[in-house]
């Protein structure tokens, strides 16, 4: 799916002043529509199934490198295709994103967000190729290749 653009909505800015010591508000300023949010694209995703027989649990290992940076706060949102079920006892490892990270499933969409990885710093290094793998997928019967798998990456 090709990048999307589109206006923010209504947000403020407040200044501060210190005086004798203490921070005071000293004015407000709002915003509506003059930020545009552009999303980035993904370089490149890799998914690889671990036992690669069909009509059984798997573990699929994923890596992605995106061209751009996943801001401090952020998450990453993954939908499986229709052809993979995503399994009740599901876990993951993001033990290469963060010690911080885990992951929150969501079975009856198919999807899974990694929260509470990309705490240290602005942004997370957009150099590095982000890698996690989830137990407890259940492939289809056939063979073939499946439909899209969508990552959308979110800010705080």
């Amino acid at each position: 799916m090709p990048s999307s653009e589109r206006p923010t909505g209504t947000y403020s800015i407040e200044f501060y002043d210190k005086i004798d010591g203490q921070y005071a508000l000293v004015d407000t300023v709002q915003f509506k529509d003059k930020l545009r949010a552009k999303a980035g694209v993904l370089n490149y995703v890799n998914v690889v199934p671990v036992a690669n027989t069909t009509f059984s649990e798997d573990t699929l290992n994923f890596e992605i490198k995106t061209s751009h940076a996943i801001l401090k706060g952020g998450s990453i949102e993954l939908t499986l295709p229709p052809e993979l079920t995503l399994l009740d006892t599901a876990t993951c490892d993001v033990s290469e994103i963060s010690s911080a990270a885990k992951c929150v499933f969501d079975n009856t969409a198919r999807k899974m967000s990694i929260v509470d990885g990309f705490t240290d710093g602005p942004q997370f290094d957009i150099t590095v190729p982000l890698k996690f793998s989830i137990k407890g997928i259940f492939t289809s019967r056939a063979s073939k290749p499946t439909s899209n798998f969508v990552f959308r990456t979110l800010d705080a």
